[in-house]
């Protein structure tokens, strides 16, 4: 969906850092979505988030008219370059997506860590009660809390198109799955409570040197949903039975 309304940027006549703010926002509107239907009406986390997924690609597919398009172009006059100044450019010979994802990391890590609402956070997911009854705001910590990932999923697609020089309907399919392994794999714990930004970043780099060994030595990608799905699996055991002997 971020990618959908990243590249109608040129037909729009807008320049790129108008789109990124509407693209930021619309994400962060779904996540709404999803943190209300949790928070407040009480739909499983698991039920709303897919549901709304699913919406999110429909609502893709309408825009697109089901069509990717490639060698997205620009209007220099507006600062509207395309796709090349996020995927492509460096900064101090670092790419700009490795900096997006370094500074992103280093917010996350100082709000868990050093702030009230990182304290409120890891209080709801080890125990929404007792949080409750101690005064944390656990209905507005989870909205805000999807709101962030919305923004964070936004980023990510427009990252994503940008390497790609495309945008489609379909791009970022299956991510989700990569997602939870990387968490997973980091020591997150799914039932809430548990987890860190290092523990997370460190999951998503055996995630991707998983995924690059099994390409380098040649194994179809039909099995490298397999052995993703299987890491996931085995790091959730493990999980379980760390926790268990606690």
């Amino acid at each position: 969906m971020a990618a959908s309304t990243f590249r109608s940027a040129p037909r729009w006549g807008w320049p790129v850092w108008a789109v990124v703010l509407i693209t930021c926002a619309l994400g962060a509107f779904v996540g709404a979505v999803n943190g209300v239907l949790i928070a407040y009406l009480r739909v499983p986390a698991f039920v709303a988030t897919l549901g709304v997924l699913y919406c999110a690609r429909g609502v893709a597919l309408l825009m697109t008219n089901g069509l990717t398009y490639n060698n997205l172009g620009g209007r220099p006059e507006l600062g509207n370059t395309g796709f090349d100044w996020l995927g492509f450019n460096k900064l101090f010979g670092v790419p700009i997506g490795v900096l997006v994802l370094a500074i992103l990391a280093i917010i996350c890590a100082i709000v868990l860590n050093r702030t009230a609402f990182g304290r409120w956070l890891y209080a709801s997911g080890g125990n929404e009660r007792a949080a409750e009854l101690s005064g944390v705001p656990v209905k507005r910590v989870k909205v805000s809390v999807y709101v962030i990932s919305g923004i964070c999923a936004a980023i990510a697609g427009l990252v994503l198109s940008s390497q790609l020089t495309s945008a489609g309907p379909t791009a970022g399919t299956t991510y989700e799955l990569t997602a939870i392994a990387a968490v997973v794999i980091g020591g997150a714990a799914l039932t809430g409570g548990r987890g860190t930004i290092q523990g997370t970043l460190l999951g998503a780099f055996v995630i991707g040197f998983l995924s690059d060994g099994l390409v380098i030595i040649g194994v179809s990608s039909y099995w490298q949903t397999v052995f993703t799905g299987a890491v996931i699996v085995l790091a959730v055991l493990l999980n379980s039975i760390q926790y268990s002997r606690r």
